[in-house]
């Protein structure tokens, strides 16, 4: 249920009319409209459980996509909330648990389920700079560089570490309680798998392979993007960051304006502000800010490095065919 907005139940005129374009619900005594609601905009929908719904009467601008009218179309919604001029079409399984704020897009999505519990990555244990973790940095939504480094660096002084990994405890536990979110104005397009996922406002997901247990933080001044055949599990993503073509995250942290494409992959590793990969590899990487690496050959492992750009064949890793040291490695 959105928050100061008034709702009503459906009118039998509104369900007779509901029920002839093919929609149907388990009770609909279940289901709160707001006053103005138009049930004009709605065809084959089952409703289970609760669900609100706000007003559907304006237009969207899709990119690539044309100007469609806000609706609900062929979709299953399980326990969730919509909110005014919203578009929803054609979802493969169902939504479940979600909060879908204004003017957001959600088109041909296989499935998008939010679980009980979920703390959406934040909480989530890193390995950075140690493969074996004796540095582990725990993520949440609002970490940055030195925040990380003193998780990392500084396991001598306990009660700092200590007090850091409350902060993203916390965080977790308030998350643990919500359902998804969809920001205001997000698109996703064209997505297998959405599975215990927050986005932000203005976000644009298209083309996903899957997202599963993540937050991606975004906001109109700093959209976030997520590109085709992208897959990541267990992230952070704050705003301003681009996920490119068939990039594979894990377990990672992924700041400010960040940029990853091209088949990179990056595992149980924190990239910070301004950051940029492409086509090589990180694992158990700390990449402050402004690190780079954009060539096919290269390899990060077990380090940290800041203001470096990887050149091409670079190898930072734990294997005797490598620069740098057998345990981890500060640059």
């Amino acid at each position: 249920m959105a928050e100061n907005t008034t709702y009503r139940n459906l009118t039998e005129k509104e369900i007779l009319l509901l029920e002839s374009k093919g929609c149907s619900a388990e009770s609909w005594d279940l289901i709160q409209v707001v006053q103005d609601f138009n049930p004009q905009r709605l065809s084959q929908v089952t409703f289970i459980g609760e669900n609100w719904l706000g007003a559907f009467s304006g237009t969207l601008d899709i990119p690539d996509g044309g100007i469609v009218q806000s609706g609900i179309h062929n979709a299953i919604l399980d326990s969730v909330c919509v909110g005014n001029d919203v578009y929803i079409y054609k979802i493969g399984a169902r939504i479940s648990r979600y909060h879908i704020e204004d003017r957001a897009v959600i088109d041909h999505v296989g499935e998008m389920i939010s679980e009980p519990g979920s703390t959406f990555g934040n909480g989530v244990k890193v390995k950075a700079i140690n493969e074996n973790g004796g540095r582990t940095v725990e993520i949440h939504e609002q970490l940055n560089s030195h925040g990380a480094y003193l998780q990392a660096a500084f396991r001598h002084r306990r009660s700092l570490v200590e007090q850091l990994q409350h902060m993203a405890r916390s965080q977790a536990a308030s998350r643990s309680s919500q359902p998804g979110r969809v920001g205001a104005g997000c698109i996703i397009r064209h997505t297998k798998i959405i599975r215990n996922v927050n986005f932000g406002a203005a976000c644009i997901v298209d083309g996903a392979s899957a997202l599963i247990n993540g937050t991606i933080l975004s906001s109109t001044d700093m959209p976030t993007r997520i590109g085709v055949n992208v897959f990541a599990r267990n992230v952070i993503i704050q705003e301003g960051a681009v996920i490119g073509y068939a990039s594979c995250l894990e377990n990672s942290f992924i700041g400010q304006a960040v940029k990853i494409e091209k088949l990179f992959s990056a595992i149980d590793s924190l990239a910070f502000a301004g950051s940029e990969f492409g086509h090589g590899e990180i694992a158990s990487v700390f990449a402050g800010p402004f690190s780079v690496s954009h060539h096919k050959g290269t390899l990060l492992i077990a380090c940290a490095l800041s203001f470096f750009n990887a050149g091409s064949g670079t190898n930072q890793s734990n294997h005797m065919y490598k620069l740098g040291p057998n345990s981890q490695g500060m640059m």
